[in-house]
């Protein structure tokens, strides 16, 4: 890649001891003159913890993950939890940073809206007003980032497909749709950063939605899409009754490997 590329050749020309940052990775065919040296980003330069929260039936599931900067799963633990308070989250992220060394960055899949590292509100309701990235932050001492969990695995599926533009759409079996958009290459967060949160469209009051969800989701469903098709080309909306595993693991990871995240998936009202 052209940035690990750049950082060797800056360290090679300034003559400073390698940081271990990129490798060696072998050098390119003759093209008549010296070969090229290749170096490649050290998967293991740093390492990145996901910390997701499930709504169960009866409380709820935190998982975590410590991968690699190429999204490898290293150590992958889950424990369920009957309220899901920030000091959960806390403590997950506090064994995982002992265990490893190597942690530069706790990343958390939030179900529902985080402004400014403040979760605003969520499906689970012991974290709904935690400052939650400088809890982490504070008992881990390394860089804390909460994000929507539909907005992440959007990233995720985002960076499989490489489409200018993509919508997921996320029904859970007990509580509201989420979405997550992806619009010119950018994550679409409102200016409210409620902007997947397609509960607070006017069709229909959260009492019609419950009765909907409970008689005809299919067509909660189709009034949704239909809605999304407003915004976003419907050729490339992504629907999904539960979370893709691989979306959701690659895009922690992607924001892991830079605090600000690429320069095309900033976030933008």
């Amino acid at each position: 890649m052209s940035s690990a590329c750049s950082a060797a050749w800056a360290t090679a020309r300034s003559g400073t001891r390698p940081t271990g940052e990129v490798l060696f990775s072998g050098t390119a065919p003759s093209t008549g003159g010296r070969r090229a040296k290749e170096f490649a980003l050290n998967p293991n330069f740093r390492h990145v913890v996901q910390l997701t929260v499930t709504v169960l039936p009866e409380g709820y599931r935190i998982c975590r993950k410590t991968c690699d900067l190429n999204g490898a799963v290293l150590v992958e633990q889950a424990f369920d939890s009957a309220t899901c308070t920030e000091q959960d989250l806390v403590d997950s992220a506090r064994a995982a940073c002992a265990e490893d060394e190597r942690i530069g960055i706790v990343c958390i899949a939030n179900p529902g809206v985080s402004i400014a590292g403040k979760v605003v509100v969520s499906d689970a309701e012991g974290l709904t007003g935690s400052y939650l990235v400088a809890a982490v932050t504070d008992a881990c001492g390394v860089v804390t980032v909460v994000e929507n969990d539909v907005n992440a695995a959007a990233i995720g599926l985002w960076e499989d497909f490489r489409t200018e533009s993509l919508a997921l759409l996320y029904q859970p079996a007990r509580y509201y749709v989420g979405v997550g958009m992806v619009i010119g290459g950018r994550l679409y967060n409102g200016a409210s950063h409620a902007a997947g949160e397609l509960r607070y469209l006017p069709f229909y009051t959260e009492e019609e939605q419950d009765a909907a969800l409970a008689a005809n989701p299919v067509e909660l469903l189709a009034k949704q899409l239909a809605t999304l098709n407003c915004v976003i080309s419907r050729t490339t909306c992504a629907t999904s009754h539960r979370s893709s595993g691989r979306a959701w693991s690659r895009s922690m990871t992607l924001i892991g490997r830079s605090r600000k995240g690429s320069p095309r998936l900033r976030a933008t009202s």
